[in-house]
């Protein structure tokens, strides 16, 4: 039987923080000198090595055939856990419609909580909220709420990409202007942007995504094709790494592995954060 104490909790728990800022992931952004800048899905992109691009979503709804990786009323539902054995918690990604305001718009929501059994150590409790412009493949805007133990955070940004402006307010309401460059997401949004584009072994790209006032960057690299298998089946999958960068340093044991269905949806099936003691690993257990 494995033990778990405070410290050893809110290390493993932390982590889970992480996935949210790639796996919407959390997938992060920046300029390479040497790179090509091609414009996919509205969004400029930087591109270490050159490979077919997804046409723009425009140019894709124009087709017979309706070509969108995720639709109103996809639901997902996560298993986390520390080395496949300890439960950690729970987490939900549905999409919905963006309401009377953005009615042609998504509304995307991340939700997750720890395990009853950490709650009497640790509780951490979150839910993201973002309205994403599929046409654009940008996020609108961005609400956070996170209650860690008794810690409770509140927030909520808009973006403004012609002005190149993110406005962030806090839960005392106070007002924060963000210079962000063209094609910056938020945690949640980054996830389903990724899902538009075409995943190919080589591929390399960098996504900016931010949290709070920081900005970070994903670098993402498709490594290769797998076939795994879970609860639910086995799955063709896309193998996706990304690694966060924070200014000019990468942040050490931020490494993220991402497998995504080989199809059209590319639905996240599994996902790893590599820890310097182990893994945790968020595992799809339902979908519709």
């Amino acid at each position: 039987m494995i033990l778990l104490n405070k410290t050893f909790s809110c290390l493993v728990l932390n982590k889970l923080i992480l996935w949210p800022v790639t796996f919407r992931i959390g997938f992060l952004i920046c300029l390479i000198s040497s790179s090509i800048c091609p414009q996919v899905i509205g969004t400029t992109l930087k591109i270490e090595k050159t490979e077919e691009l997804t046409p723009a979503l425009e140019q894709q709804t124009n087709t017979s055939t309706d070509i969108r990786p995720f639709k109103l009323g996809e639901k997902l539902v996560y298993r986390i856990s520390y080395l496949e054995t300890i439960e950690a918690g729970t987490a939900h990604l549905d999409v919905t419609s963006g309401g009377s305001k953005y009615s042609k718009l998504f509304r995307l929501r991340l939700k997750a909580k720890s395990s009853l059994a950490i709650n009497s150590i640790y509780q951490l409790n979150f839910e993201y909220l973002s309205i994403f412009d599929l046409k654009l493949g940008s996020s609108r805007e961005y609400r956070k709420y996170l209650r860690e133990t008794k810690k409770i955070v509140r927030e909520s940004m808009t973006f403004n990409p012609q002005q190149g402006i993110a406005t962030l307010a806090n839960k005392k309401k106070e007002l924060k202007r963000i210079p962000v460059e063209l094609g910056t997401q938020d945690p949640v949004s980054a996830l389903y942007f990724l899902r538009t584009l075409q995943l190919k072994p080589g591929l390399r790209i960098i996504i900016p995504v931010i949290e709070g006032e920081s900005i970070y960057q994903v670098h993402i690299k498709v490594l290769g094709n797998e076939l795994i298998s879970n609860s639910i089946g086995g799955f063709l999958v896309h193998k996706v790494e990304a690694v966060i960068k924070l200014g000019q340093n990468f942040l050490n044991n931020k490494k993220i592995t991402f497998w995504f269905t080989r199809d059209q949806r590319k639905i996240p099936v599994l996902a790893s954060v590599s820890l310097a003691f182990g893994s945790v690993l968020v595992e799809l257990v339902e979908m519709t």
